[in-house]
């Protein structure tokens, strides 16, 4: 499955997308591209990133207080939506995020992941007992259904990462 990352991390943080981008093609996840890492990327999405986010399986989302570009990632996220590509949204306790992004949205703190895997893990047996989708998703088919499965687990999978310990790969 082809993996979108769009994210909003600051300068200091940079070097955690590497570490997302090694545990997931570990796990056997092809990424197709990343948003632009700059804090001063222009906020317009651009004709290549609309092709990699359409090319995409799923978007994943990842937001930390640091992060200096939420416009540009809520075109991307949106931009996924209007496309009907599943996606998934880790973002840090203090970020806002607008009402229409937050039914998919979990939110972690640094100090305690446990209480967003429990969220997650609850979501992805939900969805696997009767099929929930976010509100908005359109009826989708069997493969949809299982991308919109993965979502969680590359959630779970991405999360540690943002854990105030040393992370391996």
């Amino acid at each position: 499955m082809k993996i979108y990352i769009s994210n909003s991390l600051g300068k200091q943080e940079e070097h955690l997308i590497s570490i997302v981008i090694i545990k997931l093609r570990n796990e056997g996840f092809v990424i197709s591209s990343i948003s632009e890492l700059s804090p001063y990327s222009t906020p317009k999405l651009n004709l290549e990133s609309q092709t990699a986010i359409a090319s995409s399986d799923m978007l994943i989302g990842l937001v930390t207080k640091s992060g200096g570009n939420p416009a540009r990632i809520t075109k991307e996220w949106d931009f996924a939506i209007a496309k009907n590509i599943p996606y998934g949204l880790l973002v840090e306790e203090g970020v806002a995020v607008e009402e229409k992004y937050r039914e998919n949205t979990f939110y972690f703190t640094r100090n305690d992941l446990t209480r967003v895997e429990k969220i997650i893990e609850e979501r992805r047996s939900l969805f696997e007992l009767v099929h929930h989708l976010p509100d908005h998703a359109p009826k989708v088919n069997r493969a949809q259904r299982i991308t919109w499965f993965a979502v969680y687990d590359v959630l779970l999978t991405v999360l540690p990462v943002f854990a105030g310990s040393k992370v391996s790969v």
